[in-house]
């Protein structure tokens, strides 16, 4: 297992500030989020662009349930990590 640290802006009370999550998972979905974040031709172009779209979109819900907005494409790194 991996953890993997996702890094990114986000928005409250009219200010931006950094946040980031960590989400454990399996080694093979690490590398290959990373993948699709550093634009590897290891990925399919649909391949890294939905794994992209389901990064942004869990990090969203994420800040929405911690009561701030996340600033849209605004995911700065992303970093593996030993579990």
């Amino acid at each position: 297992m991996k953890n993997l640290t996702i890094t990114y802006d986000t928005m409250q009370n009219g200010k931006v500030g950094e946040a980031c999550v960590f989400i454990p998972m399996e080694d093979a979905q690490a590398n290959k989020i990373k993948a699709a974040f550093e634009k590897s031709e290891l990925l399919s172009k649909r391949e890294a662009y939905d794994l992209r779209d389901a990064v942004s979109g869990f990090v969203k819900c994420c800040e929405r349930a911690r009561g701030r907005e996340y600033v849209d494409e605004s995911i700065k790194t992303v970093e593996i990590e030993e579990g």
